[in-house]
């Protein structure tokens, strides 16, 4: 019997460093965002965009319906430190202790993977904390504290 389980999930995920320290450095950027697309990759999901600047990160994908999410970005967060650690020698790098996850439709796709391709440009004006903050208004979040108190952890 045929398997006819047809799943469309796109996500666009978003972490910063614990702390939000800048501490990835702009050379080391895209051998990090490509280290990440493979770890996705891996897991069977497809990756459109990995990018982001020295305090957090982007993750843009189709979401295989054989996964998890929270265990996709404990597997990518967990893996990326260790590799962070080994090629920057910094032993002491960690990602904050949550993740935001939205999700976005069909027609979405291309203004998501331009707006995570150009967060070099975009961050020389917003914060990490700003574009967060807009991310759960454009959600409909109107309490945030919950997701912005211990933003700093």
């Amino acid at each position: 019997m045929a398997n006819r389980t047809f799943t469309q999930i796109y996500f666009h995920v978003v972490f910063g460093t614990r702390f939000r320290k800048e501490l990835i450095p702009t050379n080391f950027q895209p051998e990090l965002n490509k280290y990440i697309f493979g770890v996705i990759s891996k897991r069977g999901h497809r990756c459109f965009i990995v990018n982001g600047v020295s305090d957090h990160i982007h993750l843009f994908l189709s979401f295989n319906q054989n996964d998890q999410l929270p265990e996709l970005v404990r597997e990518v967060k967990r893996t990326s430190s260790n590799f962070i650690r080994e090629k920057i020698r910094n032993k002491r790098f960690r990602w904050q202790n949550g993740y935001g996850a939205f999700s976005v439709n069909h027609q979405g796709i291309e203004r998501v993977y331009n707006y995570i391709e150009n967060q070099q440009i975009r961050h020389k004006e917003k914060t990490y904390f700003q574009e967060y903050d807009e991310f759960l208004t454009e959600c409909g979040v109107e309490d945030k504290r919950d997701y912005l108190i211990g933003f700093d952890d």
